[in-house]
């Protein structure tokens, strides 16, 4: 079976790897990149290698990724989506990080609390940091004494803890709604580049189809004659002059027509392209 083409590490060196190469990826920068130079430099140097593929096999795969690069140069470029952009990758690199864990098959460590081996020997509890508190002996009459000034001292801890873990509670859910939020203001510029980049094939398939029609009328107005030869030769001087005259404003209208549509079709091309970050159409020769 062939292997399936991979534009992301055949042209730019991007390593296979699960998730979609980010913008500091595409753009051949380094992580969270802040300087505006270096990010525009980097994007149009990506757009430039990535447009000599155009007109080869990958054709496809070539505008699809100038379209990512472009969309990742103007995330990164504006202040606002570029931090909303940040926040989201850093937590999912954190996601994504593996994190050191206890090994399941390390023995947990106990503590073996002494009995007494006869009614007068006294054992000493430890004392938690207190300098005025007494160690209580442990003796049979007074174990539970004993046993609840211990509950008492583990219900206070207990009681930290839970606050404790309480305020990390709140922290994570601050730091979840700082993400939902910078998704949020993510998406908008994404959703915009996407109508763009539909615009950005409409107007130049519009181009191109403009620049078709006006060189096929420059081509049958240089083939077609000023009027019928047969017919002119029938004509007196004067009848032939006007004749040719009305050929040739018809010809000129036709030429005028085509290169107003051309112009027109020129403009809005060049407005996307210049929106997009893209070198503008070249204009043709022949005006």
């Amino acid at each position: 079976m062939a292997e399936q083409f991979d534009p992301y590490r055949k042209w730019l060196g991007i390593p296979d790897q699960p998730q979609h190469p980010h913008h500091y990826q595409l753009l051949g920068l380094a992580l969270f990149e802040d300087d505006p130079d270096v990010i525009e430099n980097g994007a149009n140097r990506q757009m430039t290698h990535v447009r000599s593929f155009q007109t080869g096999q990958y054709a496809s795969h070539s505008q699809d990724l100038l379209n990512e690069i472009a969309q990742a140069k103007i995330c990164l470029l504006q202040p606002d989506s570029k931090a909303s952009y940040d926040l989201q990758l850093q937590t999912k690199i954190k996601a994504t990080a593996p994190h050191p864990g206890m090994d399941p098959m390390t023995p947990v460590a106990t503590i073996a609390i002494p009995v007494a081996a006869a009614a007068n020997t006294e054992v000493a509890t430890p004392v938690r940091a207190a300098a005025t508190e007494q160690a209580t002996p442990v003796r049979p009459d007074n174990s539970l004494k004993e046993l609840s000034s211990q509950v008492t001292i583990g219900t206070k801890t207990v009681s930290h803890r839970a606050r404790s873990r309480k305020s990390n509670a709140g922290l994570s859910w601050l730091m979840a709604l700082g993400v939902l939020v910078g998704v949020g203001l993510l998406i908008v510029p994404i959703v915009f580049q996407f109508d763009f980049g539909g615009r950005y094939k409409a107007a130049e398939k519009t181009y191109l189809r403009a620049c078709e029609k006006y060189n096929a009328e420059m081509s049958r107005a240089a083939d077609v004659p000023d009027g019928d030869s047969r017919l002119l030769q029938s004509l007196s001087a004067v009848d032939r002059m006007e004749a040719q005259g009305k050929a040739f404003d018809k010809k000129k209208k036709l030429l005028s027509d085509a290169k107003a549509e051309y112009e027109k079709a020129y403009s809005i091309f060049s407005k996307i392209c210049e929106d997009l970050g893209k070198p503008p159409p070249v204009r043709l020769l022949t005006l």
